[in-house]
């Protein structure tokens, strides 16, 4: 099995290992419903706003400031936010669920998310259903089914072009644009594959997207050459390490498993000039980047993972997962650990340069674990509202959503979480969740936890 297919095979594992939560029973009120004497992060970079009143209409937010400034209707929903935190939902920019269409779990699935707060979701593989994927979509979209936000993406991949019967890569390209995907993501391709999926998307008005290297058994880093060719954006910063050339050494691992600890390689035996380029490069292009940092951590720290009270989420044993990973010993996997951490810091330098950082997880390293991925971008040393910017009002750009999500603002869709704690004092709070708003329908705790049950 080569590396690109084991990743993808981890992902299909997890994805069938998630429980079977109930379905949620969500509430939308005839009226107005008002969120209360809270603080209120909108998710931009201005300051919390204090004692606030967050005033929603429908699916709409109709009003946002403090309490003493907005007029509550008599008729109002009040949910007290007294001592409580208001966010805007999350968005995870790489789950996949086209695995799941036309079965019972793919609503349970959805309801899984919301009930960890993710209120709008990129699948990152359409894996052949990718016009199941867009009727799923405009369902969401016309609020025949409380789920979040959906954003598909049209897999540029081999296989794809078998399951399409399609002629050659602009054949299969027109296809997926005539079924109404709204990107184009790049897997399994080679370097020349690569740069003429990203010309015709372009050419047909979608972004595209996705890994940057070579498939299988080949480290063939071509993030620059995709980047020039106009590449939206880069999935896995594992796949994009910089380094020409590895500095030879003695190491354990064999087969696939070595290939895999070559990524991390790729990061650490980078120059500073070739981190620059690389940097530069992302920067001049306007591309974001998508680290996938959860991806790494479960299998180069997996006791601390294995301890985690998440895990009891899964129906597959956690080491039963952890079993498609490397298992890197010893100076193998001192190696690894340090490659993921000049990676990491290569994000936080990405972000500090003025770049879109996009938070998603490839559904690692449990059901709903965005808040997992949130936290490790503080952990490579962004800020917790950098972070949280992360999950919310930077996919909203990058997916073309920011005039109806991302952040709290009149206008926009009312897809809100209320928090019990401060997740700008400490990012883990994000999990604290009291109650998830998905475009006006309001689930509390009791639904969430049935849902989580």
């Amino acid at each position: 099995m080569t590396t690109l297919h084991m990743r993808h095979s981890i992902v299909a594992l997890l994805v069938l290992a998630w429980p079977a939560p109930q379905a949620p029973a969500p509430m939308r009120q005839s009226g107005a419903v008002a969120i209360r004497d809270a603080t209120i992060v909108t998710g931009t970079s201005g300051l919390p706003v204090s004692h606030g009143t967050i005033l929603i209409r429908g699916r709409t937010i109709e009003a946002v400031g403090s309490m003493q400034g907005i007029q509550i209707p008599p008729d109002a929903q009040v949910i007290d936010g007294r001592g409580r935190f208001v966010v805007p939902g999350l968005i995870d920019t790489h789950v996949h669920i086209a695995a799941d269409i036309g079965t019972p779990r793919l609503e349970l699935m959805l309801g899984y998310e919301l009930a960890n707060g993710v209120t709008g979701i990129r699948d990152a593989s359409g894996m052949g259903r990718e016009r199941d994927l867009c009727a799923l979509r405009d369902r969401i979209d016309k609020d025949e089914l409380v789920a979040p936000r959906l954003y598909v993406s049209g897999s540029a991949t081999p296989q794809n072009l078998e399951r399409y019967h399609a002629a050659d890569w602009a054949d299969l390209l027109r296809q997926l644009h005539d079924i109404g995907v709204d990107g184009i993501k790049l897997r399994n391709l080679t370097r020349a594959q690569a740069g003429t999926v990203i010309h015709l998307s372009r050419t047909l008005g979608l972004p595209p997207y996705g890994h940057t290297y070579g498939p299988g058994f080949n480290l063939d880093n071509f993030s620059l050459e995709a980047l020039d060719a106009g590449v939206a954006g880069i999935m896995h910063v594992s796949g994009a390490g910089p380094a020409s050339t590895l500095k030879p050494r003695q190491l354990l691992a064999v087969d696939w498993q070595r290939t895999w600890l070559g990524l991390y390689q790729q990061w650490l035996d980078a120059t500073d000039a070739e981190l620059q380029r690389l940097l530069e490069a992302l920067l001049a292009h306007h591309a974001w980047l998508e680290p996938t940092l959860a991806t790494e951590s479960v299998f180069l720290y997996a006791d601390r993972y294995r301890r985690r009270q998440e895990t009891r989420w899964l129906w597959t044993p956690f080491d039963k997962v952890l079993a498609g990973f490397p298992t890197f010993v010893g100076t193998d996997l001192e190696l690894a650990r340090q490659g993921l951490k000049k990676a990491q810091a290569f994000t936080a330098r990405f972000h500090a340069a003025g770049g879109l950082v996009l938070a998603g997880t490839d559904n690692m390293p449990w059901p709903g674990g965005l808040a997992e991925e949130v936290r490790l971008l503080v952990d490579a040393g962004l800020t917790p509202l950098a972070a949280l910017q992360a999950a919310t009002v930077n996919p909203a750009q990058a997916l073309g959503w920011e005039k109806r999500t991302g952040t709290i603002g009149v206008g926009l869709d009312a897809d809100l979480l209320i928090l019990d704690a401060d997740p700008l004092r400490d990012i883990r709070n994000l999990t604290r969740i009291l109650t998830v708003v998905r475009a006006g329908h309001v689930l509390d705790r009791a639904a969430l936890d049935r849902m989580l049950r």
